[in-house]
C-alpha cells in the first residue's frame, strides 16, 4: 500500500489548524471527567466495565448518527472504506488492551509505555502520511517523554514483561488510530466511532464470558459505565475525530495528553488526593509541550489559496 493510497495531502488554514487543535484539548478534557464515573463503579469488575461504557458509547453515536444524517447507521458502516476500518481496530485495540495492561503491570509502567505513541506517530506520519517532523516538533515529544518520566519516576519492573508488552501494543494501536484517521474520508469518521463501540463491546462480553463473570455486576455500576459511554467518551471521541482532520497526527497525539493532565487535578480538587511534587512538576512539562507544538504548529500553517 502506498502513501497516495492512505492519504492525500491537505491544506489547512490557521484558523482551521486552531480549530483543530481546540478540538482535541477540549476532547481531552471531557474525556478526563471519565474519572469520576470510574470511581463511583468500584463494584463493577474492569470488562463489565468496558462493556456496559462500550453499550453507551454505541447507543449514543447510533442515535446522533440516526437524528443527523437521517438514515440508517449500519449502512454506513458497511460503506465504510478500508483506513477506516483498520481505524476502528485500532482504537478497540487500544482500549482494551490499556485496561489489561492495567491489570498486568503497575499505572507507572503503562503511563509511561503509552507515552511513547506521540513518537511511534512520528517515525510513521513521514512514510505513510508524508509529514515530516521538525525540530519543535521533536523538543515537544522529549518534553513531553521528560513530564511522563518525573510524574512516574522512569518505573520499569521487569517481572511485568507481559504488562509491558500489552502497554507497548495499546501505544502501537493508538498511534495506528491516529495515522488512520487522517488517511480516512472525512464522511467516514464519525461511523468508525460506532465501529469502535461495537468492536470493544463484543471484546469485553467475550472476556466475561471466559471469565464467567454476570453481565452486571449490580444496576448502579452498569448504569454509572453506560452513562460514562453515552456522555463523556461518544463527546470526547467525537471531537478526536473532528480535530483530526485540521492537524498533523503527531500534534494530535500530543493534544491528547490534555487528559493525563486534567486526571490528578479532578482527584485533588474532588476526591482529597494531594498530588506529589513529581506529579505536577511532571504534569507541567506536558502541558508545556501541549502549549509549544500547538502555537509552533498554528504558526507554520499557510492560509489556503481562495478559488
Amino acid at each position: 500500500m502506498t502513501a497516495q493510497s492512505i492519504a492525500e495531502p491537505t491544506s489547512t488554514t490557521r484558523g482551521q489548524y486552531l480549530r483543530g487543535c481546540t478540538y482535541v484539548i477540549l476532547a481531552g478534557v471531557i474525556l478526563s471527567l471519565g474519572v469520576f464515573c470510574i470511581r463511583n463503579a468500584t463494584a463493577s469488575s474492569a470488562w463489565q466495565y468496558i462493556f456496559w461504557r462500550a453499550a453507551g458509547f454505541t447507543t449514543a453515536l447510533v442515535i446522533l448518527a440516526a437524528v443527523r444524517d437521517a438514515r440508517n447507521p449500519l449502512r454506513q458502516l458497511v460503506g465504510l472504506g478500508p483506513m477506516a476500518w483498520i481505524a476502528c481496530v485500532c482504537m478497540a485495540t487500544s482500549q482494551v488492551t490499556f485496561v489489561y495492561s492495567i491489570k498486568a503491570a503497575t499505572f507507572a509502567e503503562v503511563f509511561l509505555i503509552c507515552s511513547l505513541a506521540p513518537l511511534m506517530v512520528a517515525a510513521l506520519a513521514w512514510p505513510l502520511l508524508r509529514e515530516r517532523m521538525g525540530w519543535i516538533t521533536a523538543v515537544a515529544i522529549i518534553l513531553a517523554l521528560a513530564g511522563v518520566v518525573v510524574m512516574t519516576g522512569g518505573e520499569l519492573q521487569s517481572q511485568n514483561a507481559i504488562g509491558q508488552l500489552i502497554a507497548l501494543l495499546s501505544a502501537f494501536a493508538f498511534a495506528g488510530y491516529t495515522l488512520c484517521t487522517r488517511g480516512s474520508k472525512p464522511q467516514d469518521l464519525d461511523a468508525a466511532l460506532i465501529g469502535v463501540g461495537i468492536l470493544t463491546a463484543i471484546a469485553g462480553y467475550v472476556a466475561m464470558h471466559f471469565a464467567e463473570l454476570p453481565l452486571m455486576a449490580s444496576l448502579v455500576p452498569g448504569a454509572t459505565a453506560f452513562r460514562h459511554g453515552a456522555l463523556i467518551l461518544a463527546a470526547g471521541l467525537f471531537l478526536f475525530g473532528q480535530g483530526s482532520r485540521y492537524i498533523p497526527a503527531v500534534t494530535f497525539t500530543l493534544l491528547a495528553q490534555a487528559e493525563a493532565v486534567l486526571s490528578p487535578v479532578w482527584g485533588y480538587l474532588f476526591f482529597a488526593e494531594t498530588p506529589t511534587s513529581a506529579t505536577i512538576g511532571g504534569g507541567a512539562l506536558i502541558l508545556s509541550a501541549v502549549v509549544i507544538q500547538a502555537l509552533a504548529g498554528g504558526a507554520t500553517q499557510r492560509p489556503v489559496s481562495q478559488p
